[in-house]
């Protein structure tokens, strides 16, 4: 009797100590603002912090702003505001139960009210309505277009505490946009200036220069916004060892132009042994990261380090489909484009493909990064496609070519 007593004591003090060990639970992610590290959750201190009020089993948050989960976004509980000690994650919404080290919660855009118990990691996404005015980006440089009122603008914003807001990636095209509020015209903001600067007014349009896809922060008291592409670094020990994390910069960081194609020259590469390898990561951070076994190409992510083989590459990598191409530097021929024309774009009904090399597969990838349409076929039926920006990945034998598209 002794003896079982002693074990139920023991077993109070272990669960006891496990839930000392938590001093804090946040709830971090693309969706909510920015991962740990992203300029909306810089850190040290994750943004949105939940409170308990029972000793460390239900924890709370009263409000919280967000956006629509992307293929690699949504949101995550994490303890310590650390990726070193504990986090939960699973992919359903607006309820689930979670599991330590979880897939990412796949949420949808509104404002809520959040409950986490860790004793049976239960967790539920309850709507409310939001204590804060919306912030969207409208114009002839989103999918959506200039506002058709009444409407419900696409690109809206997230926010904690009604004046700074932040977004997830968002494609933009060469022209023109704005910042409104609530959905209508009442109030807007302008600027002549990009991809940042001050409010000047709300009668000028700020003109977007270089497509991409951009993230996004606006300050609704101040009216100052930046627009900025995340970065990606190729990391590992094939490529020189991996991070040092917490605060590291990535030796290895991939140029780009558009916040989708990313390039990095003359990269040398070991042999990958067991458990090295190599992987794509974005904002020096593991909060959002991509690899394959295969190589030295890949279409897709799955999650593994990339199998390298030794010598010095030419790496292409787009952050939109996953997909990459190690080229190595004594091939004449590398990083030739496909050379493909699509015809007509935008289109209400049909894409045309024409090559200079035979097909073997194309890769219809909307915004999100979700995979709608794959086929080999030159010509593509896209009228029952919803209006917006997609991407076309072009594999023939030698190349891979990624082309945005534009569905009317």
């Amino acid at each position: 009797m002794k003896k079982i007593y002693f074990l139920l004591v023991l077993a109070g003090l272990t669960f006891s100590t496990s839930y000392a060990q938590i001093t804090s639970i946040a709830l971090v992610g693309e969706a909510s603002g920015g991962w740990p590290g992203d300029p909306g959750n810089p850190g040290p201190t994750d943004v949105h912090q939940l409170t308990s009020t029972d000793g460390g089993v239900v924890w709370t948050l009263a409000s919280v702003t967000l956006t629509t989960a992307t293929a690699t976004g949504g949101v995550k509980f994490r303890s310590n505001n650390s990726w070193a000690s504990t986090n939960w994650g699973a992919a359903a919404f607006p309820s689930g139960t979670a599991t330590v080290n979880g897939a990412n919660i796949n949420c949808t855009a509104g404002t809520y009210s959040v409950t986490f118990n860790t004793s049976n990691l239960a967790y539920v996404f309850t709507p409310i309505a939001s204590v804060f005015p919306t912030i969207a980006i409208v114009g002839s440089a989103t999918a959506q277009g200039w506002p058709e009122d009444p409407q419900v603008d696409t690109e809206q914003l997230s926010t904690s505490d009604g004046i700074t807001y932040r977004s997830n990636v968002i494609a933009l095209t060469i022209g023109g946009l704005k910042f409104r509020q609530n959905n209508n015209w009442s109030v807007s903001w302008g600027g002549t200036t990009f991809p940042s600067g001050p409010q000047v007014g709300n009668s000028e349009n700020i003109v977007v220069t270089t497509p991409g896809n951009y993230r996004v922060v606006f300050n609704r008291t101040t009216g100052a916004y930046t627009f900025n592409f995340p970065t990606i670094s190729i990391v590992g020990e094939a490529v020189g060892g991996w991070p040092g994390d917490p605060g590291t910069i990535d030796t290895h960081q991939l140029t780009t132009a558009d916040g989708e194609n990313y390039t990095i020259n003359n990269l040398v590469v070991t042999t990958a042994t067991t458990g090295g390898g190599a992987k794509f990561r974005q904002d020096n951070a593991w909060s959002v990261n991509w690899g394959n076994e295969a190589f030295p190409s890949a279409t897709l992510s799955n999650g593994a380090n990339i199998v390298t083989v030794a010598g010095t590459y030419n790496v292409l990598f787009n952050r939109i489909t996953g997909a990459y191409n190690f080229n190595s530097t004594l091939n004449n021929t590398q990083f030739a484009k496909v050379k493909t024309v699509v015809y007509p774009n935008p289109t209400s009904n049909s894409w045309n493909f024409s090559t200079s090399n035979e097909i073997k597969s194309i890769k219809i990838i909307d915004i999100s990064g979700k995979l709608i349409h794959s086929t080999a076929a030159k010509s593509i039926d896209a009228s029952s496609f919803t209006s917006g920006i997609y991407f076309a990945q072009v594999q023939t034998e030698s190349a891979i070519e990624t082309i945005k598209l534009i569905k009317q």
